[in-house]
C-alpha cells in the first residue's frame, strides 16, 4: 500500500493498493477507502496507471497521480475525482489538473484545502563507458554512451567488445537495444508489445537470452543476428540469469519464491532449457536481495554473506568445481548493488554506495581480486553507479549512471 491520505473529517483515509509479482512486476493497482468508525474497506476504482501518492482536500474530492500513456509512461500528472461526501464512493468522472512532465510524488494539502505543495521528481539512467587502464589498476575518463532522455540499463557486451546491449523505454515498453561504442544511436534488437528483461549473451556468443512477463518468469532466446525468439524455460521467482563463455557452456539463474526461506541457483542449458539446482549455492534470504555474479569461466559464483545495511559487505566466493568457499571483505563499500566478474575470471567489478545508507552517499566502482585485494577505482560523484559490466576483451566497462532531480511546486485554484 502507498501512503495514506486522510479525509478532512478524520473519519476515513484513502490509499493506493498495489499488487506485484515477486516484488518486480506490478499486476494491479487501485484506490481504497477505509472507514475508521466501522472498519470497512472499499475499492473506489482501479487502474494500473495510478501513482502511489494521493490527497484528500475536501470530503467530496480526491486527488491522485496518474502515469501518462506510452511512450511517456514515466511522466505523472494530477487528476481529481468527485466523491459522495458520506459514502466516499465515486460520484463523477475524473478531471485532469496538471499537464506537466516528470513524476508527481508527495502531495501536501494546506488547511482549508485551497493550496497544495507538490514534489516533482525526475530520474534518469544512462549507459556510460570507461576504459580499463594499467592492467586493471585504474580507470580512464567515463563518457556517456546513450544520449537520449529515457531510462537505459546496460546488461551485456557483444563478444567482439564493440557494442553494448541494454534495455530502454525509449519507444514505450522496455525493449532491447544494441549500440556500437563509436556511434551515437542504438539499433532495436528485440521489440514487441510487452516490456522485456535484461539481455545476456549465450556462451557461444550467437544468441541473446532475456525474460518476458508471465504468470511466473519466462526466459526466451533469440539470435543476435536477428530472427524469431524461442522459448527456453519458465519458473517462478527468477531474479537474474547469467552465462559463461566458451569453452564453458553453463548459464545460471537465481530464484526466490515467497514460500521459500532461501535464494536458489540453477544451472540451465540456454538451448534446451534443461536445468538443475546448484545445492551448494543455496542461501538464506533473511537479509533482502543479494547481488550475485557468475564467472565467465563457469567456475565461480559470487554472492554476499549478508545484505544487512548494518554490516560491511563480505563477498562469498563459491567454487562450483570443488565446493570450496572463501570470504573477502569489501571495506570500500557500504552497500553493493552490482557484482560482475572480470573477463579473465580473476577479479570482480563491484558497484555500490560507500556508506551503509544510499541516501546522501556517493557511489563508486571497486575492483576485488581473488587474493582479497580491493581498490576503489571510480568515484561516481553526482552519478549513482549501480553496476559495471566488463567487455569480453577486458578493455572497457559499461556502467549505469543514475541522476536525480526534484523540485517543489505550489498549486492554487486546483
Amino acid at each position: 500500500m502507498g501512503p495514506v491520505a486522510w479525509a478532512p473529517d478524520g473519519e476515513r483515509f484513502a490509499y493506493v493498493r498495489i499488487v506485484d509479482h515477486y516484488g518486480a512486476l506490478v499486476r494491479d493497482k487501485g484506490v481504497n477507502v477505509y472507514s475508521i468508525s466501522n472498519g470497512s474497506k472499499e475499492e473506489i476504482f482501479s487502474d494500473i496507471r495510478v501513482g502511489e501518492h494521493i490527497a484528500w482536500p475536501a470530503n467530496d474530492r480526491l486527488i491522485y497521480s496518474m502515469h501518462e500513456d506510452e511512450p511517456n509512461q514515466r511522466d505523472y500528472n494530477l487528476w481529481s475525482v468527485a466523491l459522495d461526501p458520506h459514502s466516499g464512493r465515486l460520484s463523477g468522472s475524473p478531471t485532469r489538473i496538471t499537464s506537466n512532465g516528470s513524476g508527481a510524488t508527495l502531495m501536501s494539502i494546506a488547511v482549508g484545502g485551497k493550496r497544495m505543495a507538490l514534489l516533482r521528481y525526475v530520474s534518469q539512467a544512462d549507459v556510460y563507458v570507461v576504459d580499463i587502464e594499467a592492467n586493471g589498476q585504474q580507470l580512464g575518463q567515463p563518457r556517456r554512451l546513450t544520449l537520449d532522455e529515457r531510462e537505459d540499463f546496460p546488461a551485456s557486451w557483444t563478444r567482439d567488445g564493440k557494442s553494448v546491449l541494454f534495455i530502454s523505454d525509449r519507444d514505450g515498453p522496455v525493449h532491447i537495444f544494441k549500440q556500437n561504442t563509436e556511434e551515437t544511436q542504438p539499433e532495436l534488437l528485440i521489440g514487441g508489445k510487452v516490456s522485456l528483461g535484461m539481455p545476456r549473451i549465450t556462451p557461444d556468443g550467437l544468441n541473446v537470452i532475456y525474460s518476458e512477463p508471465s504468470d511466473s518468469s519466462r526466459i526466451m532466446r533469440a539470435p543476435l543476428s536477428g530472427g524469431p525468439p524461442q522459448f527456453v524455460l519458465e519458473a517462478r521467482g527468477i531474479l537474474d540469469y547469467q552465462c559463461s563463455t566458451l569453452p564453458s557452456t553453463i548459464c545460471v539463474y537465481g530464484q526466490i519464491e515467497r514460500s521459500s526461506d532461501y535464494y536458489k541457483f540453477f544451472m540451465f542449458d540456454p538451448l534446451t532449457g534443461k536445468q538443475s539446482e546448484l545445492l551448494a549455492a543455496r542461501m538464506k534470504r533473511e537479509n533482502g536481495p543479494n547481488a550475485w555474479g557468475f564467472s565467465p569461466d563457469g567456475q565461480y559464483l559470487a554472492t554476499f554473506k549478508s545484505q544487512n545495511p548494518y554490516e560491511r559487505p563480505t563477498l562469498r566466493i563459491l567454487n562450483l568445481r570443488d565446493g570450496g568457499v572463501r570470504f573477502i571483505p569489501v571495506p570500500q563499500l557500504g552497500i553493493v548493488t552490482g557484482t560482475d566478474w572480470a573477463a579473465d575470471s580473476k577479479s570482480l567489478w563491484l558497484a555500490g554506495y560507500m556508506r551503509r545508507n544510499a541516501w546522501n552517499s556517493r557511489s563508486g566502482i571497486v575492483n576485488v581480486d581473488l587474493k582479497g585485494n580491493s581498490r576503489l577505482l571510480l568515484d561516481g560523484g553526482r552519478l549513482s553507479i549501480w553496476f559495471a559490466i566488463p567487455s569480453p576483451d577486458g578493455r572497457r566497462l559499461a556502467f549505469i549512471g543514475h541522476t536525480e532531480n526534484s523540485n517543489v511546486s505550489l498549486l492554487e485554484n486546483f
